[in-house]
């Protein structure tokens, strides 16, 4: 008896890595997302290192003021990149990562892609989760709600969640 549960128990083990495995090499975002478009990365508003002179505002990738950004003699990277998301960042720190990542360092708001297949996914990721979009208007990214734990009765006991 106990070689039949054993059997059942090694089928099923088998089954579910072979469902996962499935899972994994046809999951269309195993890679992560596709860089940000060149044409998004061009339009990000440029702001001059002069604003920031009194500025306590750092970078959000090195955590280097603003400020205190020493600028040297011929440099062109000599630039403060601002994101739609309002995130600043030194223009050779954020440039490398959209290179690799369509969204902010710090929030995850995403940029467009060039992948189109991509960018449909996206637009269907949105339309089904309606209130979990992947670009809250900007005023929801700000607005952080304290964490609240509730209790949560069901069948099995008694838990908490968050709000």
């Amino acid at each position: 008896m106990a070689s039949s549960t054993t059997d059942g128990f090694n089928f099923l083990n088998n089954y579910i890595e072979q469902f996962i495995q499935h899972l994994s090499v046809n999951d269309p975002n195993r890679f992560g997302p596709p860089p940000a478009s060149k044409s998004a990365i061009e339009a990000l508003q440029k702001l001059p290192f002069s604003s920031f002179a009194d500025s306590k505002t750092e970078c959000c990738v090195c955590q280097e003021l603003f400020k205190d950004y020493v600028i040297q003699e011929g440099d062109t990277k000599a630039e403060v990149l601002q994101m739609p998301c309002t995130h600043q960042f030194h223009q050779e720190c954020l440039i490398p990562w959209l290179e690799k990542h369509n969204t902010c360092p710090s929030c995850r708001h995403e940029l467009p892609t060039d992948d189109a297949e991509y960018e449909q996914r996206k637009q269907a990721r949105i339309a089904a989760n309606p209130g979990n979009r992947a670009n809250p208007p900007i005023q929801q990214q700000t607005q952080h709600r304290p964490f609240v734990r509730q209790p949560n009765v069901s069948e099995r006991g008694v838990g908490f969640e968050s709000q």
